[in-house]
């Protein structure tokens, strides 16, 4: 098992989904526009937000949750 898979685990179990995104230059701070991968948690996200951890394998607890606007986010691919 690689580490992506031991993580999916934990962030799975967690309430997260893998996702493929694309953010607009404003979506979030720091970040230009650009396609990226992120853990979207379902529960905590709305018609409105989207609550998410950027990165393909972030560790609960180490990396922030950040929340982004709907409109400034296109969901590419989401993986349940």
């Amino acid at each position: 098992m690689n580490g992506f898979e031991r993580n999916s685990i934990h962030l799975n179990k967690a309430g997260f989904s893998f996702a493929v995104v694309t953010l607009n230059e404003k979506a979030v701070e720091g970040y230009p526009a650009c396609v990226m991968p992120v853990w979207i948690h379902q529960q905590k996200s709305n018609d409105e937000e989207v609550v998410a951890i950027l990165g393909s394998e972030p560790k609960i607890g180490e990396n922030p949750e950040v929340t982004i606007k709907r409109d400034d986010i296109t969901i590419t691919s989401l993986t349940s």
